[in-house]
């Protein structure tokens, strides 16, 4: 299953780039005559399906590439306009400054220290998130309490 190749319709995926809620897709049709051989796409997964939009498809790589880098640089630049906007301190909260889990204690109102390692890297950085009702995080995000690493 792991040699699998990733595909969107006829195509198959040459690299794919997670930002934020959705990624960046190029992907390849090689049996393409009609001038579509390149796709670059938004998608969107869940457990259930996937939903890819703002497909542009060429036949030149080198655009192709080119407008997928540009995409890339749209969409960084974006979500760290968002992450400014959030103006969370970039403080680490290391193990010290948290007391562990335990189940019969109730989070709503607290603050969590979500373990970075279930995280995708975009959202791996040092910022704390508070919950205002049990398991559901300002991101609008559902957490499952197994996540949680400890409590400050």
């Amino acid at each position: 299953m792991e040699n699998e190749k990733r595909m969107v319709g006829d195509y198959t995926v040459l690299c794919a780039v997670n930002i934020g809620c959705r990624e960046i897709i190029l992907a390849e049709n090689e049996q393409s005559t009609n001038g579509e051989r390149f796709l670059c796409c938004y998608g969107e997964r869940n457990d259930i399906f996937e939903k890819f939009t703002e497909c542009a498809v060429g036949d030149g790589y080198i655009d192709a590439t080119l407008f997928f880098a540009e995409r890339i640089k749209k969409d960084a630049e974006q979500f760290r306009a968002e992450v400014e906007k959030l103006d969370i301190p970039v403080t680490v909260i290391t193990e010290a400054d948290c007391i562990p889990d335990h189940y019969k204690n109730d989070i709503n109102g607290k603050i969590i220290a979500i373990n970075p390692a279930v995280l995708k890297p975009e959202y791996q950085r040092p910022a704390a998130l508070s919950c205002n009702r049990r398991l559901r995080c300002f991101c609008k995000c559902p957490w499952q309490r197994c996540i949680l690493q400890k409590s400050l």
